[in-house]
């Protein structure tokens, strides 16, 4: 092993030296390290997250936002087929009345119909 000249030969082994971050200081305030390793996966999930919260709020609270749109649409499309499957259940019932023959079928198809709004 070669030595620089002006080093004696001591058996002075190379050392390495570093600091560990315990905590980031930045404008007021103290962050994790963590901070530091983020990538933009972890960015693009976390605000997939926020859109998330925002759009469960507003549809609880029935307040209409862009992130919420959807699922308002989707909603109420579920609330009108509701409404329709139900009405198409009260008149075959009207039907089911006027005719007596009908009456038999009519617990099966209503049991069917009300098994599809549930």
């Amino acid at each position: 092993m070669a030595q620089h000249p002006k080093i004696p030969n001591k058996e002075i082994k190379p050392f390495s030296c570093g600091l560990a971050i315990l905590s980031v200081y930045d404008d007021g305030s103290v962050l994790s390290p963590e901070v530091l390793n983020l990538t933009e996966d972890d960015l693009v999930d976390k605000f997939a997250a926020g859109v998330s919260m925002v759009a469960s709020l507003s549809v609880a609270l029935s307040y209409p936002t862009l992130a919420a749109a959807l699922h308002m649409f989707i909603n109420t499309y579920k609330n009108v087929l509701a409404v329709a499957v139900f009405s198409i259940a009260s008149v075959k019932k009207a039907v089911a009345l006027a005719s007596k023959e009908e009456r038999t079928s009519l617990s099966a198809s209503l049991t069917m119909t009300w098994d599809l709004v549930v």
